[in-house]
């Protein structure tokens, strides 16, 4: 079982700052795509990359209690 302490040291590993920054680059590509218009005019298309966009968020901020499943 890991450790809130193992958590923050793994985001702060240099694994974990390379997954941190390619999240990011992720959500970068999504947020232009949909401002060029990627999704215009289809719904169920923007709904579902917001969603990603969204789902990347939420790993990049999840608590440690969160990862364990105690909140």
């Amino acid at each position: 079982m890991i450790t809130e302490e193992d958590y923050k040291n793994w985001w702060a590993s240099p694994v974990g700052m390379e997954v941190a920054a390619m999240l990011k680059e992720r959500q970068n590509r999504i947020a232009h795509g949909l401002g060029n218009g990627a999704a215009r005019g289809d719904v169920s298309t923007y709904d579902e990359t917001v969603g990603r966009y969204k789902e990347i968020q939420d790993l990049k901020e999840m608590t440690f209690k969160e990862l364990m499943g105690d909140v």
